[in-house]
């Protein structure tokens, strides 16, 4: 039972009045020379179920048959946990006329089997108007920007662990983004932020927050998670989604899938990632032991990495379908900042900001500094595959030229620095590099610093910045 339902399992009196009657018994005495009658409590099966409903408004998910129940101002799906703990909190003091439980296994089964056998809804039913945040205080609306009283009647099952205060800044936040990222992204992160919230995928891009090891990218999804509660996010890795079974399932319900450090392995489709960010293609969905069902998930999909996976797919359909943010390396004070990021009044305060820019971008469904095509796939490119794009930038043919296997890897080394990429060791870049180049002719030479490996006509040109 979590923590949040606890509270909600004990009756009230008029629920137990409903719930229970009286019966008169006849009793033998011990010695069997005395019959008198006493009142014994029976529970009616029906009237529970009938209370239980009314408290819980449960609702059955026709798609793999979960039970929800409303607590707090959203529907949870531990409804079969609330119902039983509800019934062993109220009435496991209560004895039939044999001195056993009143509330039997039998009555027990009968009343989950009303529960389960009515109040059906479908996937596409949940949280039907977008456009109302199922805040913890209250439903706010982008619109009015007003904030109403909960309702079971408002099919969510999605609620962020933010109180909205109208007046709630964040300082923290604005120093904290002023400094790890460019200032021409930081509307476009507060505009990822907002569309987070909204449960509705009316633009067909995923994020990716890039940069070297240090440079805050897991702080700022930590607090991008904070902001829309854990339990509403999923992390599963681009590579799992088109490869396990059961991935698609763990998206069902959430706002969105948050991957740090995303794992550098190939993608040898990508078939599934472009359904999911499509906003309109139904996928097949599996929860384990349970029907397959189609379902559009409006998850957002944000994925933070040192180095991108390389992809098979190079059509225009899978790189506009991407967004990049450049990730700073700092020391400017940052760390001081990262206590006060998690504290109740900058979250409340970075909600207002990002919900802020919501309106507008659902509008022009564009987000701010949008990253063009042709520009993402050079920088996906070149942070996929660090050596192919050292090698189209930076070397050149020169007949009769040598340079030595140190040179070029140190070459290579400065233009990963200078692009914000984590160069490969040096045994798996000249590895890949003889895979990739076609100038990979080896030969040892007598050098300045003794006989060295190198590779035969191939100049390094100075490293420069890409895209």
């Amino acid at each position: 039972m979590s923590l949040t339902a606890a509270k909600w399992i004990i009756a009230t009196e008029d629920e137990l009045a409903k719930c229970c009657y009286t019966k008169k018994i006849k009793v033998t005495s011990k010695s069997g020379d005395k019959t008198y009658e006493i009142d014994r409590g029976v529970i009616s099966a029906t009237k529970t179920a009938e209370v239980l409903t009314d408290r819980f408004h449960f609702i059955n998910l026709k798609n793999d048959g979960t039970l929800y129940a409303y607590v707090d101002g959203c529907y949870k799906d531990d409804g079969l946990q609330i119902m039983n703990e509800y019934l062993t909190r109220n009435f496991k003091h209560i004895e039939n006329d044999k001195g056993n439980p009143e509330m039997s296994k039998y009555k027990r089964d009968s009343i989950k089997e009303m529960l389960t056998t009515c109040n059906y809804i479908e996937e596409f039913q949940w949280d039907s108007n977008p456009r109302i945040i199922n805040l913890h205080n209250g439903l706010y609306d982008i619109d009015t920007m007003k904030l109403t009283p909960h309702s079971h009647e408002h099919l969510s099952r999605i609620q962020l662990p933010i109180d909205y205060d109208p007046n709630a800044e964040c300082p923290a936040w604005d120093e904290f983004l002023s400094k790890v990222i460019n200032k021409n992204d930081i509307e476009k992160l507060l505009e990822w932020i907002g569309y987070c919230t909204y449960y509705g995928l009316p633009i067909q891009k995923a994020l990716i927050l890039f940069g070297p090891g240090g440079t805050y990218k897991s702080i700022l999804l930590d607090g991008i998670r904070s902001v829309l509660g854990e339990h509403n996010c999923a992390s599963e890795p681009i590579q799992s989604l088109e490869t396990r079974r059961f991935a698609s399932y763990e998206l069902i319900g959430k706002l969105a899938n948050i991957v740090g450090d995303l794992p550098p392995i190939r993608m040898a489709s990508t078939a599934i990632f472009k359904s999911l960010t499509s906003g309109m293609d139904t996928i097949t969905v599996e929860k384990k032991f349970h029907q397959p069902f189609q379902a559009v998930i409006p998850a957002k999909q944000i994925f933070s990495a040192n180095e991108l996976p390389i992809v098979s797919d190079r059509s225009t359909g899978f790189f506009r379908r991407l967004d990049m943010v450049q990730m700073l390396y700092t020391d400017d004070g940052v760390k001081d900042l990262i206590p006060q990021l998690s504290t109740t009044m900058e979250l409340q305060g970075l909600f207002n900001l990002a919900i802020s820019k919501l309106p507008a971008l659902l509008e022009r469904r564009r987000f701010t500094n949008e990253t063009d095509i042709k520009t993402m796939r050079e920088l996906y490119e070149a942070r996929s595959d660090t050596v192919a794009a050292f090698i189209d930038t930076c070397v050149r043919p020169a007949v009769g030229a040598f340079t030595t296997k140190e040179e070029m890897y140190a070459e290579y080394v400065a233009f990963c620095r200078l692009n914000s990429t984590e160069p490969l060791k040096y045994d798996p870049f000249c590895k890949r590099y003889k895979e990739t180049s076609e100038y990979h002719v080896e030969e040892k030479r007598m050098c300045h610093k003794g006989r060295k490996m190198g590779w035969l006509d191939v100049k390094v040109i100075k490293a420069k910045l890409l895209v």
